[in-house]
């Protein structure tokens, strides 16, 4: 009986922390090098300004160097290789879409189909459709995002070295997964040099209608891409695990409560 109430004391006790906490406010004012927090004026000027670091030193590459190593060549897509079914063994619409590098795709199946089952059961109950691209203009795959996302697709994930598309601001050229996410924005390459300096609102705004993320690992030199990328996958799915070994804990303390 007093583990019990021990138990209760600490959850009562971290619910009132976490009230409080939420319940305080920072304000910060900024003025030069100066900054306002909490009435308490803090020198700003002496903040490290973000730096490029990689693991052997080396430069982000350029536009020019990435196009070395990425002719532009024509899509080949492959047509849907997994999609999702039902209980009743039909089809059903997919919420997920991962698009994968054809040429590592053999390499990484057993924990894709791992990766894709997890998503499976997750709690929303995701949906999943897979299929690989070999090659491809950063406008082939954005009509590629743009169809799945016309038939309700809510995101998609891109496995390898799938096309990036860059983008160029004030004269800084960088790759720019937002082109594929604003689908009803407008980009235009207006010196037509393969970039896209200009971006406006088009027929829409902005902003994103679809997320995109990247499980990437092309580039990476501390090992083969499959073994990183086979790596990233499993690390996901132990971390899965863990969430429902957690989960299931604190039901357990709830019922013994």
């Amino acid at each position: 009986m007093k583990i019990r109430f021990m138990i209760i004391h600490v959850i009562i006790a971290i619910l009132l922390i976490l009230m409080i906490g939420s319940a305080i406010g920072i304000t910060i004012q900024y003025n030069g090098n100066e900054s306002m927090l909490d009435g308490d004026i803090v020198d700003i000027s002496n903040i490290e300004v973000i730096q490029w670091h990689a693991p052997n030193g080396e430069l982000p590459g350029t536009y020019e160097e990435y196009l070395q190593k990425h002719s532009r060549v024509s899509a080949i897509f492959s047509g849907s290789l997994y999609v999702t079914s039902n209980l009743k063994g039909t089809i059903a619409i997919s919420n997920i879409s991962i698009l994968v590098d054809q040429e590592l795709y053999p390499d990484i199946l057993d924990d894709l189909h791992q990766y894709i089952e997890d998503l499976e059961h997750e709690k929303e109950g995701n949906t999943v459709y897979v299929e690989t691209v070999q090659g491809g203009t950063p406008e082939e795959v954005k009509n590629w995002v743009s169809a799945r996302y016309y038939d309700n697709c809510d995101g998609i994930v891109f496995i390898g070295d799938i096309t990036a598309a860059w983008a160029e601001v004030e004269g800084s050229v960088f790759p720019c997964d937002l082109f594929y996410m604003d689908l009803d924005g407008e980009w235009i390459d207006l010196d037509v040099d393969g970039d896209y300096e200009s971006h406006t609102a088009g027929t829409g705004d902005m902003g994103p209608e679809i997320y995109v993320g990247r499980i990437y690992a092309h580039t990476l030199d501390y090992a083969s891409e499959e073994i990183l990328v086979n790596d990233y996958l499993k690390k996901v799915y132990d971390q899965r695990k863990l969430e429902q070994i957690i989960l299931r804990s604190l039901l357990n303390i709830r019922r013994w409560i």
